[in-house]
C-alpha cells in the first residue's frame, strides 16, 4: 500500500472546515457578527491549516511516492485559497 501524503489529509481537512463554515452560516449557528464560532474558524484556523498544507505539498512533491497525492492536494486547496484570499476585514 502506498504511503498517504500528509498534504492530502490537510487539504481535505481544510475543505471540511470550509464546508462546516458554510453550513453554520446557512443554519445561523452562533451570533451573526464577528463573535460567531464559524467566523473564528474561518479567520483563525483555516489559514493556518492552509499554510501547513502548502508546506507539506512542497515536501510531498519531492518524493516520487507521494507526488500524485500532492498534486491532488493542490487541486483541493484551490477553493480554500479562493475563500481565504477573498476575506476582507473592512
Amino acid at each position: 500500500m502506498k504511503k498517504l501524503a500528509i498534504s492530502l489529509i490537510l487539504a481535505s481537512f481544510n475543505l471540511l472546515l470550509i464546508a462546516l463554515y458554510f453550513l453554520a452560516s446557512w443554519k445561523k449557528v452562533g451570533c451573526c457578527g464577528w463573535g460567531s464560532p464559524s467566523n473564528a474558524v474561518l479567520l483563525a484556523v483555516v489559514p493556518v491549516v492552509m499554510l501547513a498544507s502548502v508546506i507539506y505539498i512542497i515536501r510531498d512533491l519531492m518524493s516520487p511516492v507521494t507526488r500524485l497525492q500532492a498534486i491532488l492536494a493542490c487541486v483541493l486547496l484551490v477553493p480554500t485559497s479562493l475563500i481565504v484570499f477573498s476575506i476582507r476585514l473592512s
